[in-house]
């Protein structure tokens, strides 16, 4: 009866001892990045596959230049237009803004494109997935 119970013991403590994975149970990674310096849409939706966004390279040196990632339909996102992004003004002086991952920090609701707002002022690379 004791060896039964050792064996018991034993197969719990190995049970336990797995490995558990940490983090998010699917990690997208991002293989795309489209670089521009105007409005435009740089993903389109498809069916049965969803839209990531891993981050973005803004530079925006005139005072004018505004950028903001956004989803939408239509053209270059133009109907149901939401941010992804928070809206970054450039300051004249050189600003640059970095945002980079290399797992997805938004995933866009199915059916929607992923569109770049910014003005000629600025340039940027946008890094995203559809998977």
């Amino acid at each position: 009866m004791s060896h039964l119970f050792s064996l018991l013991i034993s197969w719990f403590v190995l049970q336990g001892a797995q490995a558990q994975s940490l983090g998010p149970p699917t990690a997208h990674l991002c293989d795309r990045v489209t670089s521009g310096n105007a409005v435009a849409q740089i993903a389109t939706a498809a069916a049965g596959l969803n839209t990531y966004v891993c981050g973005y390279v803004i530079d925006a040196t005139g005072s004018a230049a505004t950028f903001t990632l956004a989803y939408g339909t239509g053209t270059n996102c133009g109907t149901g237009t939401t941010n992804v992004s928070p809206a970054f003004q450039g300051s004249g002086q050189g600003a640059s803004f970095v945002d980079h991952a290399t797992f997805a920090f938004a995933t866009l609701p199915a059916g929607q494109n992923l569109c770049v707002v910014s003005s000629t002022n600025a340039t940027y690379a946008v890094y995203w997935g559809q998977y």
